[in-house]
């Protein structure tokens, strides 16, 4: 692969990029309009870049540095990012696109302070990332994957998660009946949140010497049987179904 600076593309006319390694430290940099397919951008530091109008096919972000990215009508399908800083991005002014043949990947990444409102984010997988006080309000994550990542303070609501995995993942807490939640798997450790959402406090699933312990005891019961239909707890010896990168 040809290897290109930043530098040089930020003094180039915007065109294609095919199959170059791009490295470099331009912060603030304007890539507007660019087509980079097949790229490879090494340890890159794009903080606050305009990337408007720029386009990304199957490219892999190797410990890079996107943070504050303008990505207003930005395309991307079938990249992957790792270990790279993403924290304070509206994703929502991008495009991801859903009929790509592999989802996006982030592995790794920290993606703090985001904004994925009404994101199309179906299948694409978020593995050991830290995505603290995000946003997927009217989100699809349709059998996405956010395994082992940092939740807290994240927003769900209206978020369609059918079929998603959030196994090992911990911080979150959301009303399951204010999302889409059928087929939803969680750690069992990791579900008392939901039910914490619905005013069932966890002491009160064990028996209760009060007069009014086994009524409530089976209301609680009951309501549990409410997310355990909505939502797949797999066994607690069971892998998680997206393995940590090596």
């Amino acid at each position: 692969m040809p290897a290109l600076s930043l530098a040089e593309l930020a003094g180039s006319p915007p065109g294609p990029v095919f199959e170059a390694t791009i490295e470099g430290n331009l912060p603030g940099a304007g890539l507007r309009g660019f087509e980079f397919e097949n790229c490879v951008f090494k340890g890159v530091n794009l903080e606050r870049a305009v990337l408007v109008g720029a386009s990304f096919t199957e490219c892999r972000f190797e410990d890079c540095n996107f943070s504050g990215a303008d990505l207003t009508d930005t395309s991307l399908g079938e990249c992957r990012f790792t270990g790279t800083k993403l924290s304070g991005i509206n994703w929502a002014l991008s495009h991801v696109n859903r009929f790509a043949a592999r989802p996006l990947e982030f592995l790794r990444c920290s993606m703090d302070f985001c904004w994925f409102v009404g994101v199309d984010l179906a299948r694409c997988r978020f593995i050991d990332c830290s995505i603290r006080e995000a946003d997927f309000s009217e989100a699809r994550l349709t059998n996405a994957g956010m395994n082992d990542c940092d939740l807290r303070g994240t927003r769900f609501h209206g978020t369609d998660l059918d079929g998603a995995s959030l196994v090992g993942s911990s911080g979150y807490v959301f009303d399951p009946r204010e999302n889409r939640t059928k087929g939803l798997k969680l750690s069992p450790t990791e579900s008392w949140p939901l039910l914490k959402a619905l005013g069932i406090d966890r002491a009160l699933t064990s028996q209760s010497s009060s007069p009014s312990g086994a009524g409530g005891f089976r209301k609680d019961r009951s309501s549990f049987r409410g997310i355990r239909d909505a939502v797949k707890l797999p066994s607690s010896r069971s892998a998680p179904p997206t393995a940590k990168p090596t």
